[in-house]
């Protein structure tokens, strides 16, 4: 049932990715009209949901034993916590077209802000409470999602609104040309999304049903396969900030900007990624065995590298894929990605069973149809759309910050091969070691006097505020007569 309320949140999340990119085109042509006009069809398609949902969380609530396939005695409590989780679910899809004015203007740091604070306050508040309280589930999934519903009340909708004074809601009825072509373009974009999931649901399906692997192959694979997210997510946050910046290029006609913002995008994205990236790699092994032992760390390890690697190589086509957004083609994309997951199940069997590879082998199919297969259609697609050559791609994004990495990769395995890590203190050692050369080969050799001068007025400006912060405001000097 939690499932299939994540799967309509899914569903819900690709309607709303189409009304705000529609209405950030309307936003950089001044056309304000139209982006209320757009924003107002995307208000009506939220309640519409909203109310499928609520049909959907009712009969799950009549049939909640049956459906849920829970005992009988934690009937009650999984009522509870369907209902408040459909609540929490309902209330996001209604409040999603006021939080679009903060991607029109580019504002993503409220929405992140929000939901780092909902995510503090919810620890502290389940913490407190289960010291005064008895724990239960109920309670747990209850303050979670209120400290959620008041953020948003209080902190994130009034600041969307702040941002857009323009904005002028009303519900509009979804037709006319504008919005099939939104229909079209938020479907692609719920069939992208279902595709990459495939990718990671099918690795399991995979390990799960090959006779010479099994379900006891599943947490080897897991404990590598899963820092892949942890680090994609840092590259995905980055790269959502810059759709409705594609999407501004697009609408103005600006296809140099666009050309060159795809580009320096790239080339940051890569560098904000290749430290965890490196280390993760580079010191695969040591921590593994710190972290869950020796018994997994022959294979985990070798399958965090994989995953690592996977991550690396499909950065670009992660902004690259933003860049579609903004220019509305993404429809081969949602295709390829279905295609990349079917063709990672047939070759993931291939190599783990027939060429007995194993875990190995699963891992590999992973690398060749997602960063291989789907990501490189991708890069391939965006690389047409703004005009880039493969040549002019490889000198300003990849070679220089390549480069670097493979150096101090190198400086990681020999600081190994002299001292192998057998404690956390020594492996944070060299982990401090091999991050110190990598930035410091970033600063020296790839970031341009450009670069330099605005990151050093960055690093400035936050330890003024720190020492400002701690010590308080210097005092004004006293000038004499």
């Amino acid at each position: 049932g939690i499932q299939a309320l994540q799967f309509c949140m899914l569903f819900g999340n690709a309607f709303s990715k189409g009304y705000s990119r529609f209405a950030t085109l309307h936003f950089a042509r001044g056309d304000f009209d139209g982006m209320n006009r757009v924003l107002g069809r995307g208000l009506t398609l939220t309640a519409a949901l909203a109310g499928l949902a609520l049909l959907f969380i009712a009969i799950l609530e009549v049939f909640a034993g049956k459906a849920l396939g829970v005992e009988e005695h934690l009937v009650s409590s999984a009522r509870w916590v369907v209902l408040i989780i459909g609540a929490g679910y309902i209330f996001d899809q209604l409040v999603g077209v006021f939080e679009a004015p903060l991607f029109v203007t580019q504002k993503f740091y409220v929405l992140e802000i929000a939901q780092v604070l909902s995510r503090v306050l919810a620890v502290l508040g389940v913490v407190l409470l289960f010291r005064v309280t008895t724990p239960t589930i109920v309670g747990w999934v209850a303050l979670t999602v209120a400290c959620t519903v008041v953020l948003k009340l209080l902190y994130t909708i009034p600041a969307s609104l702040r941002a857009l004074p323009q904005l002028r809601l009303r519900f509009h009825m979804p037709r006319g040309p504008e919005f099939k072509e939104m229909a079209g373009f938020s479907v692609a974009s719920l069939l992208g999304s279902l595709g990459f999931l495939f990718f990671y649901a099918s690795s399991s399906i995979v390990i799960a049903h090959v006779p010479e692997l099994g379900t006891s192959k599943v947490l080897a694979y897991n404990l590598g396969q899963r820092w892949d997210p942890q680090v994609r997510e840092i590259v995905f946050g980055f790269a959502a900030g810059l759709t409705p910046v594609f999407t501004s290029f697009h609408a103005m006609r600006d296809r140099t900007g666009l050309r060159t913002s795809f580009l320096n995008s790239c080339r940051h994205a890569l560098l904000l990624a290749m430290l965890p990236c490196l280390l993760l790699f580079s010191f695969a092994s040591p921590f593994m065995t710190l972290w869950v032992g020796s018994i997994y760390a022959s294979e985990s390890s070798r399958i965090l590298q994989l995953a690592i690697l996977n991550v690396l190589i499909s950065v670009p086509a992660i902004v690259g894929y933003e860049v579609l957004v903004g220019l509305g083609r993404i429809s081969g994309v949602a295709w390829a990605m279905l295609a990349g997951g079917i063709f990672n199940i047939v070759l993931g069997v291939v190599l783990s069973g027939t060429f007995g590879l194993g875990i190995l082998g699963v891992a590999i199919s992973m690398l060749v149809s997602y960063s291989g297969g789907a990501c490189g259609f991708i890069l391939w697609s965006v690389m047409r759309e703004v005009d880039v050559s493969f040549r002019e791609f490889l000198s300003k994004v990849v070679i220089a910050p390549v480069s670097v990495w493979l150096a101090c990769g190198a400086i990681a395995f020999g600081l190994q091969a002299y001292s192998v890590p057998r404690s956390w203190v020594a492996l944070g050692a060299e982990c401090a070691v091999s991050a110190g050369a990598f930035l410091a080969g970033i600063y020296a050799i790839v970031l341009s006097a450009e670069e330099k001068a605005n990151l050093l007025t960055v690093m400035h400006a936050v330890f003024t505020k720190i020492r400002r912060y701690t010590f308080g405001t210097p005092p004004e000097p006293v000038i004499p007569d």
